[in-house]
């Protein structure tokens, strides 16, 4: 990029001292406008092309004469049509089986409609989880209610059991809220904890009830919180004792979740945002069809 920058603003010069004309064309073999060899004259054409005018608003002393990239050959972008397969609507899968095993999520809860449940993953009562997380268990996954597992985070097992009391399942409590972009991998979290944002829960660490683990933390495998201890780091060490005030907001933050994912459930369940029973309507199939599935619509 500085080389060409460096040639355009030579032969902006040459072109202001008039020893080559600014509407100077290419000539025949390897050289042209006015003497620039034919690689240099590519580069500063493509250079010109893309570089934008800077300084203030008024008409420069100098125009650069713009030509298209495709005369020489060249283009800036794919035509949209080039680079994705489009389709009017849209195959992805929130419920994925895994052997057979789908997941069992309440009635009551709440899972983002891009959001991925794959395998045998429980999701209890007013749990919510939300845009882009992904849970997928071979073994197991448990949710529990009023659990806010937050956008982007990815929960998954280990490939192998952990030891004779620990399959390598993950198993989270009741109001727990967990940040987001979290990963959480074949650990065990009490009832009302704290995963802050960004951080990792790796194998066999172990969160007890009421503790909470500072944001871009790294929790290591094997790793006990005790109760009313708040973590923090990387690798995550002991930094105090929680205040009464953290302790009642880790019961709010876990009510907080449950009425916005309320408000997120109504939107999403509204006919208008349910893309399959639209296609349904206008005899497009799509999907999986079971019987009576749509006949409250």
């Amino acid at each position: 990029k500085s080389f060409g920058r460096k040639l355009i603003m030579a032969w902006r010069s040459a072109v202001q001292r008039g020893a080559i004309s600014a509407n100077a064309t290419r000539a025949s073999g390897s050289v042209g406008w006015g003497g620039v060899s034919g690689a240099t004259r590519t580069t500063m054409a493509m250079a010109t092309a893309t570089m934008p005018l800077r300084g203030p608003v008024h008409e420069p002393a100098f125009a650069p004469q713009y030509r298209p990239l495709e005369e020489f050959g060249l283009r800036t972008v794919l035509r949209s049509d080039e680079l994705y397969h489009q389709e009017e609507y849209n195959k992805h899968q929130q419920f994925k089986p895994l052997k057979g095993i789908y997941p069992t999520v309440s009635n009551d809860a709440f899972v983002a409609p891009d959001a991925v449940l794959v395998g045998n993953v429980e999701v209890y009562d007013k749990a919510s989880i939300w845009y882009n997380c992904i849970l997928s268990a071979k073994r197991l996954i448990r949710i529990g209610a009023q659990t806010n597992i937050q956008d982007e985070t990815v929960i998954t097992e280990s490939d192998r059991e952990l030891g004779p009391d620990h399959d390598g399942s993950v198993i989270v409590g009741h109001w727990v809220t967990v940040g987001h972009k979290c990963v959480l991998r074949s650990c065990t979290i009490e009832d009302s904890c704290l995963v802050g944002m960004g951080s990792l829960v790796l194998e066999g660490a172990y969160m007890e009830e009421f503790s909470i683990l500072g944001a871009g933390s790294v929790l290591l495998p094997g790793t006990r919180v005790a109760s009313r201890q708040l973590w923090a780091g990387n690798p995550a060490k002991f930094v105090r004792v929680i205040t009464a005030g953290e302790e009642e907001f880790l019961d709010a933050s876990a009510k907080k979740y449950d009425e916005l994912s309320e408000v997120h459930k109504f939107e999403y369940f509204l006919p208008n945002n349910f893309a399959y029973v639209d296609a349904e309507r206008r005899g497009i199939e799509v999907g999986y069809k079971r019987q009576g599935v749509f006949d409250a619509f």
